[in-house]
Protein backbone atom coordinates (compact mmCIF):
# COMPACT_ATOMS: atom_id res chain seq x y z
CA UNK A 1 0.00 0.00 0.00
CA UNK A 2 1.42 3.57 -1.37
CA UNK A 3 1.38 6.51 0.91
CA UNK A 4 -0.75 8.49 -1.71
CA UNK A 5 -3.17 5.33 -0.91
CA UNK A 6 -3.39 5.38 2.41
CA UNK A 7 -3.61 9.27 2.21
CA UNK A 8 -6.68 9.11 -0.39
CA UNK A 9 -8.03 6.04 1.93
CA UNK A 10 -7.92 8.05 5.41
CA UNK A 11 -8.93 11.45 3.91
CA UNK A 12 -11.70 10.00 1.98
CA UNK A 13 -13.26 7.95 5.29
CA UNK A 14 -13.18 11.46 7.14
CA UNK A 15 -14.91 13.37 4.59
CA UNK A 16 -16.76 10.79 2.54
CA UNK A 17 -16.89 12.98 -0.27
CA UNK A 18 -14.79 12.32 -3.11
CA UNK A 19 -14.90 15.93 -3.83
CA UNK A 20 -14.05 17.40 -0.37
CA UNK A 21 -11.32 14.60 -0.35
CA UNK A 22 -9.84 15.92 -3.52
CA UNK A 23 -9.87 19.43 -2.23
CA UNK A 24 -7.94 18.59 0.78
CA UNK A 25 -5.17 16.45 -1.26
CA UNK A 26 -5.27 19.06 -3.80
CA UNK A 27 -5.70 16.15 -6.55
CA UNK A 28 -8.79 15.97 -9.15
CA UNK A 29 -11.94 13.90 -8.06
CA UNK A 30 -11.18 11.91 -10.95
CA UNK A 31 -7.49 10.75 -9.24
CA UNK A 32 -9.45 9.81 -5.84
CA UNK A 33 -11.86 7.43 -7.45
CA UNK A 34 -8.51 5.66 -9.06
CA UNK A 35 -6.78 5.51 -6.08
CA UNK A 36 -9.43 4.34 -3.81
CA UNK A 37 -10.63 1.65 -6.91
CA UNK A 38 -7.07 0.56 -7.36
CA UNK A 39 -6.84 -0.20 -3.20
CA UNK A 40 -9.98 -1.76 -3.47
CA UNK A 41 -8.75 -4.28 -5.96
CA UNK A 42 -5.50 -4.83 -3.85
CA UNK A 43 -7.86 -5.66 -0.92
CA UNK A 44 -10.35 -7.76 -2.90
CA UNK A 45 -13.38 -6.18 -1.69
CA UNK A 46 -15.05 -2.91 -1.55
CA UNK A 47 -14.54 -0.76 1.45
CA UNK A 48 -16.58 2.15 0.23
CA UNK A 49 -20.56 2.29 -0.66
CA UNK A 50 -21.36 4.51 -3.37
CA UNK A 51 -24.26 6.24 -4.54
CA UNK A 52 -25.35 8.90 -6.05
CA UNK A 53 -26.10 10.81 -2.79
CA UNK A 54 -23.57 9.67 -0.12
CA UNK A 55 -20.10 7.72 0.63
CA UNK A 56 -19.78 5.32 3.50
CA UNK A 57 -17.64 2.71 4.72
CA UNK A 58 -18.04 -0.79 4.21
CA UNK A 59 -18.09 -2.91 7.42
CA UNK A 60 -14.53 -3.98 6.06
CA UNK A 61 -13.76 -0.44 5.17
CA UNK A 62 -14.10 0.31 8.81
CA UNK A 63 -12.31 -1.92 9.91
CA UNK A 64 -9.20 -1.04 7.87
CA UNK A 65 -9.59 2.60 8.94
CA UNK A 66 -9.74 1.78 12.73
CA UNK A 67 -6.55 -0.28 12.41
CA UNK A 68 -4.35 1.78 9.85
CA UNK A 69 -5.05 5.61 10.99
CA UNK A 70 -2.78 4.92 14.34
CA UNK A 71 -0.23 3.40 12.47
CA UNK A 72 -0.11 5.89 9.82
CA UNK A 73 -0.15 8.69 12.52
CA UNK A 74 3.03 7.22 14.12
CA UNK A 75 4.76 6.41 10.98
CA UNK A 76 4.37 10.46 10.76
CA UNK A 77 5.08 11.35 13.80
CA UNK A 78 8.46 9.08 13.40
CA UNK A 79 9.36 10.99 10.04
CA UNK A 80 8.48 14.71 11.63
CA UNK A 81 10.52 13.63 14.82
CA UNK A 82 13.50 12.44 12.54
CA UNK A 83 12.89 15.38 10.98
CA UNK A 84 12.97 18.03 13.86
CA UNK A 85 16.22 16.06 14.86
CA UNK A 86 18.14 16.69 11.72
CA UNK A 87 17.34 20.61 12.13
CA UNK A 88 17.97 20.28 15.52
CA UNK A 89 14.83 21.36 16.48
CA UNK A 90 13.90 18.29 18.52
CA UNK A 91 14.37 17.77 22.59
CA UNK A 92 13.01 19.67 25.31
CA UNK A 93 13.93 23.81 25.21
CA UNK A 94 13.65 25.27 29.01
CA UNK A 95 12.15 29.01 29.57
CA UNK A 96 12.66 31.51 32.42
CA UNK A 97 10.89 34.70 32.91
CA UNK A 98 11.16 37.14 36.06
CA UNK A 99 8.91 40.08 36.40
CA UNK A 100 9.73 43.12 37.22
CA UNK A 101 9.92 42.14 41.35
CA UNK A 102 12.84 39.80 40.10
CA UNK A 103 15.59 42.24 39.15
CA UNK A 104 16.99 42.91 42.44
CA UNK A 105 17.17 40.01 43.74
CA UNK A 106 19.25 38.70 40.90
CA UNK A 107 22.73 39.81 41.77
CA UNK A 108 24.26 38.41 38.42
CA UNK A 109 22.32 41.41 36.94
CA UNK A 110 24.44 44.48 35.83
CA UNK A 111 23.89 46.99 38.27
CA UNK A 112 22.60 49.76 36.27
CA UNK A 113 19.62 47.48 35.69
CA UNK A 114 18.93 47.09 38.97
CA UNK A 115 19.69 51.63 39.56
CA UNK A 116 16.96 52.16 36.38
CA UNK A 117 14.33 49.49 37.79
CA UNK A 118 15.06 50.74 41.35
CA UNK A 119 16.19 54.55 41.63
CA UNK A 120 17.61 55.94 44.75
CA UNK A 121 16.76 59.53 43.71
CA UNK A 122 13.52 61.31 41.81
CA UNK A 123 14.25 62.89 38.46
CA UNK A 124 14.30 66.18 40.48
CA UNK A 125 16.80 64.63 42.79
CA UNK A 126 14.58 63.99 46.19
CA UNK A 127 16.05 60.71 47.58
CA UNK A 128 13.96 57.99 47.94
CA UNK A 129 14.01 55.79 50.70
CA UNK A 130 14.01 52.14 50.53
CA UNK A 131 10.99 50.14 51.63
CA UNK A 132 10.67 46.68 53.48
CA UNK A 133 11.86 43.69 51.32
CA UNK A 134 10.03 40.87 49.74
CA UNK A 135 10.69 38.22 47.53
CA UNK A 136 7.59 37.86 45.22
CA UNK A 137 5.50 40.53 43.46
CA UNK A 138 2.73 39.43 45.59
CA UNK A 139 4.21 39.86 48.74
CA UNK A 140 5.07 43.66 47.53
CA UNK A 141 1.77 44.29 46.51
CA UNK A 142 0.99 43.36 50.25
CA UNK A 143 3.15 45.52 51.63
CA UNK A 144 1.57 48.51 49.30
CA UNK A 145 -1.96 47.65 50.18
CA UNK A 146 -0.44 47.76 53.65
CA UNK A 147 0.87 51.70 53.42
CA UNK A 148 4.41 50.47 53.74
CA UNK A 149 5.48 51.98 50.02
CA UNK A 150 4.69 52.30 46.73
CA UNK A 151 6.58 50.22 43.62
CA UNK A 152 7.03 50.99 39.99
CA UNK A 153 5.56 47.96 37.74
CA UNK A 154 4.30 47.31 34.38
CA UNK A 155 0.84 48.44 32.95
CA UNK A 156 0.40 44.70 32.33
CA UNK A 157 -0.06 44.29 36.58
CA UNK A 158 -3.44 45.20 36.99
CA UNK A 159 -4.00 42.61 34.40
CA UNK A 160 -3.19 39.73 36.59
CA UNK A 161 -2.52 41.07 40.37
CA UNK A 162 -5.57 43.22 40.65
CA UNK A 163 -6.27 44.14 45.17
CA UNK A 164 -9.11 45.88 46.80
CA UNK A 165 -6.43 47.65 48.75
CA UNK A 166 -3.77 48.49 45.81
CA UNK A 167 -4.30 51.25 43.26
CA UNK A 168 -2.54 51.23 39.90
CA UNK A 169 -1.94 54.86 38.79
CA UNK A 170 -0.50 55.42 34.75
CA UNK A 171 2.70 56.98 34.73
CA UNK A 172 2.56 58.99 31.65
CA UNK A 173 5.94 61.12 31.92
CA UNK A 174 8.54 57.61 32.27
CA UNK A 175 10.12 56.27 29.46
CA UNK A 176 8.52 52.73 28.12
CA UNK A 177 9.55 50.02 29.83
CA UNK A 178 10.49 47.32 27.09
CA UNK A 179 10.65 43.15 27.54
CA UNK A 180 13.00 41.08 25.90
CA UNK A 181 14.48 37.79 25.16
CA UNK A 182 17.37 36.69 26.39
CA UNK A 183 19.88 33.64 26.29
CA UNK A 184 23.43 32.95 26.76
CA UNK A 185 26.56 33.49 24.42
CA UNK A 186 27.12 30.24 23.60
CA UNK A 187 23.48 28.83 23.50
CA UNK A 188 22.03 29.83 20.78
CA UNK A 189 20.61 26.37 19.02
CA UNK A 190 17.98 25.68 16.56
CA UNK A 191 15.53 25.65 19.34
CA UNK A 192 16.18 28.45 20.63
CA UNK A 193 16.52 30.05 17.45
CA UNK A 194 12.67 28.65 16.57
CA UNK A 195 11.38 29.67 19.81
CA UNK A 196 12.58 33.47 19.24
CA UNK A 197 11.22 33.25 15.67
CA UNK A 198 7.70 31.92 17.05
CA UNK A 199 7.39 34.77 20.20
CA UNK A 200 8.69 37.65 17.20
CA UNK A 201 6.03 36.43 15.11
CA UNK A 202 3.55 36.60 18.24
CA UNK A 203 3.95 39.93 19.19
CA UNK A 204 3.87 40.98 15.48
CA UNK A 205 0.29 39.42 15.15
CA UNK A 206 -0.75 40.97 18.27
CA UNK A 207 0.47 44.07 17.54
CA UNK A 208 -1.64 44.61 14.51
Amino acid sequence: MERNEIEAFLTLSEELHFGRTADRLRVSTAHVSKTIKGLERQVGVALFERTSRKVVLTPVGRRLCEELRPAYEQVRRSVRNAELAGRGLHGTLRVGYFGSAGGRYLPQLPAYFDEFHHPDQTPSGRPIEPGPTAATFPEILALVGAGKGVYLTTEQAPLFYRRPDVTFIPVTDAPPLQFGLGWLNTGLTARVQAFVQTASDTTARQRT
